[in-house]
């Protein structure tokens, strides 16, 4: 099967059927799928529709490749390749040379070729190795670096957000994770909590480089400062 991103995958199964008329496929037992940039999928009972380019299977899947891993409890491939759903719970495993990212979602996660995102959903853990969000809904956003090759640049949080850095968690209603410049942007009831105490604001600016923090609040609320941590930085948004 080719994709309309010009991504070709190979199948392969001791035992498949195959009804002519309709040009589906159900491939039984093991199912090995090999792709054309190198990248190999394992699951078992599977349904191809070779003529509408989809596929689904309720089985686990297991995806290994360079640049990411993945496992689920079942996957749904549409509209040609463009929109992949798994099942969860979902382990996404995105590697690089600089860092590694684990991204875990209970209930399910979406792969969007034409946006280039990874949706991930309930109880969503992202994880580098040194800093872990929480949150009940994330969005990985990626850049094309060549044919179906892409890299992580940023990760938005939504609902019940928490970030773990080794100095500081910080809970609010939104989070934009910039991972490129190392930043962390978290606005709606903001509160940021170190060993030296707590602190109440209307956003926070987290450089997960250094490990500093910047809190703001709105100059007309002045009330929504409260506690004292020495090492952030207060500041009030005009």
């Amino acid at each position: 099967m080719t994709f309309s991103s010009g991504l070709k995958l190979f199948s392969s199964s001791p035992e498949a059927l195959f009804y002519e008329t309709t040009q589906i496929v159900n491939f039984k037992k093991l199912v090995d799928v090999l792709f054309d940039n190198g990248y190999q999928a394992q699951t078992s009972d599977v349904v191809v529709d070779y003529k509408n380019k989809t596929a689904y299977g309720k089985k686990p899947l297991s995806v290994r490749g360079e640049k990411f891993d993945l496992d689920s409890t079942g996957f749904d491939i549409r509209q040609n390749g463009n929109e992949m759903d798994f099942s969860g719970p979902v382990r996404v495993a995105l590697k690089s040379p600089e860092k590694n990212v684990v991204i875990l979602a209970q209930k399910s996660a979406e792969v969007r070729q034409k946006t280039q995102t990874i949706t991930a959903f309930e109880k969503v853990i992202s994880d580098d190795g040194i800093n872990k969000v929480y949150c009940e809904e994330l969005t990985a956003y990626f850049n094309q670096t060549g044919k179906n090759q892409y890299e992580l640049r940023s990760v938005q949080a939504q609902r019940n957000v928490k970030i773990k850095t080794p100095t500081e968690e910080i809970t609010g209603n939104e989070a934009y994770y910039d991972m490129i410049k190392e930043k962390a942007f978290i606005t709606g009831n903001v509160v940021v909590k170190r060993a030296e105490g707590t602190v109440n604001g209307d956003r926070a600016i987290i450089d997960m480089k250094n490990g500093t923090s910047q809190i703001e609040t709105d100059a007309s609320r002045k009330d929504r400062v409260k506690g004292t941590l020495l090492p952030l930085q207060l500041k009030k948004k005009e």
